[in-house]
């Protein structure tokens, strides 16, 4: 679906509707991988955009860009299983950087479990894996920015959203 016929959704558990707005990352490059703020891991796929902020200037972001939001996630490698829960950021992002180079193969989210799943071609899956301790906080399981500066938010549960990014997320 090209992201400039995307429109607002709010409070959806329509799951055929979120695969169509997101199936354009399938194909897309994975060229950074690395922590932010709060321990999420941030991948950024596609093409190098500018940031738009004077402070970041030279530095570039990707115009997709996949935030774990804190929540578990799981990294299948042809090396091993490399998990959130088991390391240092340092440790954790060194072993998760064997995604850049690579491209999206498939993209799915799956309920009751609400996991999300990449497969890349580079024979790896990534997974972010929510459980009942990421509902209390009532924050999404993870972030999507897209294209078109639009925000896929999922979770907590089975409901998502997608809306500019620049709309707070709890509304």
């Amino acid at each position: 679906m090209n992201s400039t016929k995307v429109k607002k959704i709010y409070n959806s558990s329509d799951l055929y509707k979120l695969h169509q707005i997101i199936e354009g990352i399938v194909g897309k490059r994975c060229w950074r991988v690395g922590f932010s703020y709060g321990g999420e891991l941030r991948l950024h796929l596609g093409a190098k955009i500018p940031y738009g902020n004077p402070k970041m200037v030279g530095q570039k972001k990707g115009e997709w860009r996949l935030g774990t939001g804190g929540t578990t996630w799981e990294l299948f490698t042809p090396k091993g299983l490399v998990n959130s829960k088991s390391g240092t950021e340092q440790n954790l992002e060194k072993k998760a950087k064997v995604l850049e180079g690579s491209r999206v193969a498939n993209i799915e989210v799956s309920v009751p479990s609400n996991i999300l799943t990449f497969t890349f071609t580079n024979k790896c899956l990534f997974r972010v894996i929510p459980g009942a301790e990421d509902d209390k906080y009532d924050l999404p399981y993870w972030k999507l920015f897209m294209p078109d500066d639009m925000l896929v938010a999922f979770g907590p549960g089975k409901h998502w959203s997608c809306k500019p990014s620049d709309v707070p997320i709890s509304n």
